[in-house]
């Protein structure tokens, strides 16, 4: 009578086990997969991130150039008192 619930127990050990071991592999398994596509995902947004900032960083250097150019323009052509 002492062997059913050893038995019992026994095999829902093994039974957790082989399931453990299936996930694992199948999470290795896919796991390439995953970060193959995780590193073009970053490398698609980074280059979007680049190509908006670097035309927003131009846009923002041209004007502060241009400010500049004006102030010092206006500095050496106005009269000093």
């Amino acid at each position: 009578a002492a062997a059913g619930p050893v038995g019992v127990a026994v095999g829902a050990g093994v039974g957790i086990g082989v399931d453990f071991a299936l996930a694992k592999g199948v999470e290795l398994a896919r796991r390439r997969d995953f970060e193959a596509d995780t590193a073009a995902a970053l490398g698609t947004a980074h280059a979007e991130w680049r190509e908006l900032m670097g035309a927003e960083l131009a846009r923002y250097v041209d004007v502060l150039v241009d400010d500049a150019v004006q102030l010092t323009a206006n500095a050496q052509t106005s009269p000093r008192e």
